[in-house]
């Protein structure tokens, strides 16, 4: 194959074309936003600790519907841990707690789901171990995947006392 030769003016010219067509904001545009007006992630977190966060979830994922669309999803192969990392990334874009309390919320979703699958004796996977998913997956949300990663299997002595509590009481109803 030839090998093409450009020289830097046409480089230039490419690059500031290319550059000026992506749609991103510009650096400090988020500083324009109108403060009487905030997106959902800039006010003030509608859940501040772990508990009143689960119950919330608790709640949410045992809705008539919920429970068996979740179920569904999961005995069709999908990780719990794909699942989890979407339900909490949509929880902070829609205000519902801050990035820490995201972070701490992601191993008690998990357990609760499992726990949801091993009561209706559904086989679930943790999380894929495809190494290339991994890496590109890595590059999105990095920390959140690093945390999620840690998590290998289920084991019902480390299910956290909130979410045993939880499920408890949702069996005796």
């Amino acid at each position: 194959m030839a090998e093409v030769q450009y020289d830097n003016d046409e480089i230039d010219q490419v690059y500031r074309e290319k550059a000026g067509q992506l749609d991103r904001p510009l650096p400090g545009e988020s500083l324009t936003n109108d403060p009487e007006n905030p997106m959902p992630f800039e006010r003030a977190p509608e859940y501040t600790d772990l508990t009143t966060a689960l119950e919330y979830y608790f709640a949410t994922f045992t809705e008539e519907g919920t429970y068996d669309q979740l179920l569904e999803t999961i005995a069709g192969g999908t990780p719990i841990m794909d699942l989890v990392q979407i339900i909490l990334y949509q929880g902070f874009q829609e205000g519902l707690f801050n990035p820490d309390l995201m972070m701490i919320l992601a191993e008690p979703l998990a357990y609760m789901l499992a726990s949801f699958c091993e009561q209706e004796n559904i086989e679930f996977v943790i999380q894929d171990d495809d190494e290339e998913d991994m890496e590109e997956e890595q590059q999105s949300l990095p920390m959140m995947k690093q945390a999620l990663g840690q998590i290998k299997e289920v084991k019902p002595e480390a299910v956290p006392e909130q979410v045993q509590s939880l499920l408890s009481a949702r069996g005796d109803q």
